[in-house]
């Protein structure tokens, strides 16, 4: 039983940062728009999992795991000599994860955590350009300690990225992003309103594009997470994340001003929590 106990715990402390497929970038993100650039965008993420790991190793074959998020965001782009850009997001799903091995039955819905993104762009060339971003996700998602999954982390993080594009030719481009996120602690974690620490999880992607006809796009994206590992009222839990996801991706522009976004990801690799995948598609309008 208190294996068991144990192993449950851990898929708590798993279960309340998942899905980074919902948090990373897609394909061309740090492109460079006009200035005066306006976006609305709508996305619909749903990932679904099978096998439930801890610390790297299959404890439940048979985990059922369903994960739906939306996010209705806002984009400006700005700036002539220093290009800028100013987002806000507001992402809300539900969430639900089952297991006999671990004994959990739970799910959750509501609003998830609103984050703001300044964007910069210090060096734009005719082949490449620069990009840096600072985001703050602020604690609004709905949180309740007593729930095993929930929409929001409770807490206060703050990420910063920087991001190299390269054109090769007209037709490619590659990018390279890496960053950390920083988390607040966590004092009212799980039933008893323990206090959960957690280190700075790294982030590492790539993306190679291919413009196979004028205003369509497929990519091939790589994803790579590291760090983040709890501690629960001082004891450690040995739980880093050392994760590894590929995706495909295709973007079309419709009728201006229009753009539709879709994808597939697979988190083939996952040391804590389900791994899973996931379909995803995003509409934007440009005003």
């Amino acid at each position: 039983m208190a294996i068991r106990n144990r192993l449950a715990h851990c898929a708590l402390v798993a279960l309340l940062g998942t899905t980074p497929a919902g948090a990373d970038n897609l394909p061309l993100e740090y492109r460079v728009f006009p200035s005066g650039t306006r976006i609305l965008a709508l996305r619909y993420l749903q990932s679904w999992g099978g096998d439930f790991n801890v610390r790297g190793e299959m404890v439940d074959g048979d985990f059922d795991y369903s994960d739906q998020v939306g996010q209705v965001s806002m984009a400006y782009y700005g700036g002539e000599k220093m290009r800028y850009l100013l987002y806000a997001a507001l992402p809300f799903g539900r969430t639900e994860a089952s297991s006999d091995v671990l004994r959990l039955d739970a799910e959750s819905s509501g609003l998830g955590d609103t984050y703001v993104v300044l964007g910069l762009l210090p060096v734009i060339r005719e082949r490449y350009h620069i990009g840096l971003s600072g985001w703050l996700i602020f604690p609004t998602g709905e949180y309740d300690s007593r729930q095993a999954v929930n929409q929001g982390q409770n807490v206060w993080s703050a990420r910063i990225e920087g991001n190299w594009t390269w054109r090769p030719r007209p037709d490619w481009t590659l990018e390279v992003t890496s960053g950390l996120r920083w988390f607040e602690d966590n004092r009212d974690f799980g039933p008893m309103s323990a206090t959960l620490e957690r280190t700075p999880r790294g982030l590492f992607e790539t993306h190679l594009t291919k413009q196979v006809r004028p205003g369509k796009f497929l990519s091939l994206d790589y994803f790579y997470h590291w760090g983040s590992e709890t501690t629960v009222n001082g004891v450690e839990r040995d739980d880093a994340w050392d994760d590894h996801a590929v995706q495909v991706t295709g973007q079309w522009k419709l009728k201006s001003p229009r753009a539709l976004t879709l994808w597939y990801r697979n988190d083939f690799v996952v040391r804590n929590g389900p791994e899973y995948q996931s379909i995803g598609v995003r509409l934007m309008q440009f005003f």
